[in-house]
């Protein structure tokens, strides 16, 4: 019997393919497709970073292997994808200034930019890892947190705490919890209910309805952390004449001045209210210099309803309706008062607090809102 014949040795520039190391893999693929280097120089350049360098058919082999992904060895561990970090920070920085860009979208714009084609489940990981998750899309103004309405916002935070150098030349107090009212408007839909809610897997979560037919109804609502909820009223469909909104607003502050306690008829209060045409109205104007002390009136800047605390006492409010079935416009109003007495005075300081210490530290940073 003859002893079996083994396989003569390979070349000393040689290497087996299972025994290419993932570093020769990943840059043998980098040189070929990103650098576009032909296959027969690839070798030279191997060597002069001093990587054994495999046969010609071998890196042919490498670069039809590896041609659209990173492919699995022999013992079944993912090989490292031609990603860098530079890469990943790329894909989380565009997901991060496009929200709205689906996976295939930054695939698309990180090719234009590195030309490297990566998977859809590669850059999904990459977002996961990032911390990055699908949420409901929301719909902002463009020039909401420009340049300018910041700067705003911060002169409006410079005159609310005194530090726009106009100190002394006051004669009046500085706004605080004790002498603020602040004041807005809020749609309270008929049809408003939860906007998440559990089903089967496989099946949509609905909510059932009858078909809502009525006016709108809003809300006018003055609240001051010394007091909490200072006066509310209801108004059904639309203004139709012109002036309508600013007489009924004029009337509504006058009637939420009357029900000031004693002690703050006698000091100067800040009305603070965003900056729509009705709120800065000669009426109103002319109301609030005829008190004595005269009372003074402060508008938000534009696009800033994170500044004005009944934003988020007008959530409070509206929270119980979205678990009640309105059908008419009674229950509406029954819903409207329900939730009026959960406005408090502990409440409105709370989200007071809120805005002077988180929302005015965001302003400062030049933060969105």
């Amino acid at each position: 019997m003859y002893a079996p014949r083994s396989a003569p040795p390979l070349p000393p520039h040689r290497v087996p393919f299972h025994d290419i190391t993932n570093t020769a893999r990943v840059q043998i693929y980098a040189l070929h497709h990103t650098a576009k280097l032909p296959q027969t120089k690839i070798p030279a350049v191997l060597k002069a970073q001093q990587i054994q360098p495999p046969s010609p058919a071998t890196i042919s082999r490498i670069i039809q292997h590896n041609h659209t992904h990173i492919s699995m060895n022999r013992g079944g561990n993912r090989l490292p994808t031609s990603l860098i970090d530079a890469d990943k920070n790329l894909i989380i920085s565009l997901q991060e200034e496009h929200n709205e860009w689906r996976l295939s979208d930054i695939r698309k714009e990180l090719k234009n930019r590195t030309g490297k084609e990566i998977s859809i489940s590669t850059i999904s990981r990459v977002l996961k890892k990032g911390e990055i998750t699908t949420k409901m899309l929301s719909t902002e103004i463009i020039t909401k947190n420009d340049e300018y309405h910041k700067k705003a916002r911060i002169d409006y935070v410079r005159s609310y705490e005194g530090t726009d150098g106009l100190q002394p030349k006051r004669t009046f107090p500085l706004p605080s919890a004790h002498n603020t009212i602040f004041l807005d408007e809020t749609p309270f839909h008929q049809g408003q209910h939860r906007k998440r809610g559990r089903s089967k897997k496989g099946k949509k979560a609905v909510k059932k309805q009858k078909l809502l037919q009525g006016r709108n109804v809003s809300i006018i609502a003055a609240v001051s952390p010394a007091i909490g909820l200072l006066h509310y009223e209801k108004s059904v469909g639309t203004q139709k004449q012109p002036g309508d909104a600013t007489k009924q607003f004029t009337n509504f502050c006058s009637t939420a001045y009357n029900k000031l306690n004693e002690a703050m008829k006698r000091q100067v209060n800040y009305w603070i209210m965003d900056n729509v045409a009705f709120h800065n109205s000669f009426q109103l104007q002319k109301l609030f210099n005829s008190k004595d002390p005269q009372q003074k009136l402060k508008f938000l800047p534009t696009y800033s309803p994170p500044l004005n605390p009944i934003e988020y006492c007008f959530s409070v409010w509206k929270n119980d309706s979205k678990y009640i079935n309105m059908t008419t416009i009674k229950q509406v109003y029954d819903a409207i008062d329900a939730g009026a007495e959960k406005i408090t005075d502990r409440l409105v300081r709370k989200e007071y607090r809120h805005v002077v210490t988180k929302v005015f530290q965001q302003v400062k940073n030049m933060e969105d809102l």
